[in-house]
């Protein structure tokens, strides 16, 4: 079995069967949600957050509320996104 990082790419990239890689694949998912659902709940309702949208750049907003698996998010250009409370920072307003 794996024992460091190296070992362990190493053996998904070369040694994994397609079993192996489901299993893997079910995993990261189950650590998303529980990284998303701690971080849902450190933000609050009217909570000034920012977070990047890639090649459309930052993007700062204020919470509207929350769903299940996404937070709500008027942002300061006047779009309403839908977005990952993994992917949120805390805005100070400046």
């Amino acid at each position: 079995m794996p024992t460091t990082k190296f070992d362990v790419r190493t053996f998904i990239l070369h040694e994994a069967t397609s079993d192996d890689l489901n299993e893997i694949i079910d995993n990261i998912k189950q650590r998303r949600s529980v990284l998303n659902a701690q971080a849902s709940v450190t933000f609050n309702k009217n909570d000034r957050v920012y977070f990047d949208a890639g090649r459309r750049g930052i993007v700062k907003g204020i919470i509207t509320g929350f769903t299940r698996s996404k937070v709500l998010l008027a942002a300061t250009t006047g779009i309403n996104w839908r977005v990952s409370p993994g992917a949120l920072k805390p805005w100070d307003g400046k």
